[in-house]
């Protein structure tokens, strides 16, 4: 499996248009969104994995230049593209496009040291 940002070109953004296709049918399930609050990207994966295996199965399958139906994985290499996932950036804000809480504490504390 690859990272989104492995994509070039035309090519990327046919993937990414996929991808995004995906994930945001993955946030329509109010589950899915309250994961994406979680402060550790971990959990937010584990989460969407449990909430949503057929879905992450199909961005796996996406992003192994596969069709989803003919996609397959073991527990072992699941838990290998879930972590290339929960490491890719780009796929990380795909799904916290508000940011977590997290960012959103650090983003308040750096306006609250400039205003003294």
């Amino acid at each position: 499996m690859k990272k989104l940002s492995d994509f070039k070109g035309v090519d990327g953004i046919v993937i990414g248009a996929k991808v995004l296709g995906v994930v945001m049918e993955m946030l329509s399930d109010q589950r899915n969104m309250a994961q994406k609050d979680e402060t550790s990207t971990l959990k937010m994966f584990t989460g969407f994995m449990e909430n949503s295996p057929d879905k992450m199965m199909e961005i796996f399958a996406i992003l192994s230049e596969k069709e989803p139906s003919e996609y397959e994985c073991d527990g072992a290499e699941a838990m290998t593209n879930m972590l290339l996932l929960a490491n890719d950036p780009v796929i990380i804000s795909l799904f916290t496009s508000q940011g977590r809480k997290r960012d959103a504490i650090a983003s308040g504390s750096a306006t609250e040291s400039s205003a003294g």
